[in-house]
């Protein structure tokens, strides 16, 4: 069981695969899928329809674009290089998965419960975000999310270095969410955002973005 370091007392465990062990996939990314210790490398499943479940294992470079997932299980699995573009994603189930390098353009994701998920280095503008439940923590870092939108519950999710600019936030609850360092320019639902954690500097960038969303009027 390894975990991974998030700092200020914070950690997630990630997924539980053997590298060893895995065998290439080469079936096809539709329909009903019950897929273990294997490596989806390269698959196009563009378009596709796709239900089931993957689990301990890797997708390297799939495409999934305009693809329609639902509903659909990722357990102790790895995504590397993917292209999700414009996907919808629905009644999904995340626990201990991680992200690398992944495009995610209009991604459209409702997941029943994320828990243990790590993204980075991914690109997710204008996708549609909505989580049901968090469990443990979801961390995204040096990730892009402009002009998208959230909803749900952003309990214990984290983005670092993450870029938010013009995004739009209608959660309901934001318990320990930490933006902290994150691009905040143009957000708004900002004040749906209780509970969540900014730094001095983001106090100055949203100041008049709360103003302007709480009925005060700005003058100079």
């Amino acid at each position: 069981m390894e975990f991974r370091d998030l700092g200020d007392g914070r950690s997630l465990q990630r997924p539980s695969i053997d590298h060893d062990d895995l065998v290439p996939y080469t079936g096809a990314i539709k329909g009903e899928l019950s897929v273990s210790m294997s490596c989806i490398d390269g698959t196009d499943a563009t378009g596709a329809v796709v239900e089931g479940t993957v689990t301990r294992s890797v997708l390297d470079r799939v495409q999934l674009t305009n693809a329609t997932v639902a509903p659909f299980r990722l357990d102790d699995t790895a995504v590397r290089g993917a292209d999700l573009s414009n996907s919808r994603w629905r009644d999904v189930h995340l626990s201990r998965v991680e992200l690398a390098g992944c495009r995610g353009i209009g991604w459209q994701l409702a997941a029943t419960e994320a828990g243990d998920v790590y993204a980075e280095d991914c690109r997710f503008d204008m996708a549609t975000i909505a989580l049901d439940k968090v469990r443990g923590v979801v961390a995204f870092v040096r990730c892009s999310f402009k002009e998208a939108s959230f909803s749900g519950r952003l309990d214990r999710v984290i983005f670092h270095d993450c870029d938010l600019s013009n995004a739009e936030f209608a959660v309901t609850s934001a318990k320990g969410c930490d933006l902290r360092g994150a691009e905040l320019r143009g957000a708004r639902g900002l004040l749906s955002l209780r509970g969540a954690r900014i730094n001095a500097t983001q106090v100055v960038t949203v100041a008049e973005l709360l103003a302007t969303e709480a009925g005060l009027m700005v003058e100079p």
